[in-house]
């Protein structure tokens, strides 16, 4: 007579398998919640009126509620600013994002960064860079708050080797702190302005504003991609734990 002997190896395998489709399928949920979020304030966004940066500021300090707020600004000097460069993508192509630090007096920062627009990658003939110019540059933006970086994109986007000396470094994401260092800034705002409005009118390579792409928002179909995956697990464990216990 042939004895069965109860699968304690794979069952303890598929729990673990089960538990980790669900924790993703859960997680994107969340995910979902928070992209509609983001989805619901980038339409607000649109039609909202810009607010002076002093005022949104002085309302608050938290980045979270500062993010997506349009605001207008006066930053001295900035068409002639120098710059730092952070690698980005527009409609598919490699493009570099210009960012330069916008003065802030009688603030508690010291300045705010200005991503003032991107140029296509390898594009000469950046604007002239003058430290001692001040002339006023009136500029209409939105508050950002970068998403910091995970491990695996930093893996997958190395940063370059540091650049020769006075020379602007390609970031590979916006490294607030260490970009606001480059540019000689000590205190640098949480946030960074998206410029809506051109520093360099007479520079057409410099195309300011937010990405014009759609934000993609399919974590409900990724949710229910791994409780599917999860719900196949359990009928391929069953069907083998029939033929187990019965010893075929």
């Amino acid at each position: 007579m042939k004895t069965s002997r109860f699968p304690w190896g794979l069952t303890i395998t598929t729990i673990v398998a089960f538990a980790i489709l669900i924790s993703l399928g859960v997680w994107q949920l969340y995910r979902l919640e928070w992209k509609q979020g983001v989805l619901a304030r980038r339409a607000a966004l649109e039609n909202a009126a810009p607010q002076p940066l002093d005022k949104v500021l002085a309302a608050t300090a938290a980045p979270a509620m500062l993010d997506m707020v349009r605001i207008t600004v006066t930053c001295p000097g900035l068409a002639k600013a120098p710059t730092q460069r952070v690698f980005s993508l527009s409609d598919g192509d490699i493009v570099n994002r210009l960012v330069s630090a916008c003065p802030m007096a009688g603030s508690a920062y010291s300045a705010i960064l200005v991503d003032r627009g991107h140029t296509p990658d390898g594009v000469e003939g950046l604007p002239l860079v003058d430290a001692t110019d001040i002339q006023p540059v009136a500029i209409t933006g939105v508050l950002r708050r970068p998403l910091k970086p995970n491990l695996i994109t930093r893996l997958i986007t190395p940063a370059p080797k540091a650049p020769p000396a006075g020379a602007s470094r390609l970031w590979m994401d916006y490294d607030l702190p260490g970009i606001a260092a480059a540019l000689g800034v000590a205190r640098p705002a949480p946030v960074l302005i998206a410029a809506e409005t051109s520093s360099n009118p007479d520079w057409p390579e410099l195309k300011p504003g937010l990405s014009t792409e759609a934000i993609p928002n399919n974590h409900l179909q990724y949710a229910f991609t791994w409780f599917g995956l999860a719900v196949v697990l359990l009928s391929i464990y069953a069907a083998m734990l029939r033929r187990r216990l019965k010893g075929l």
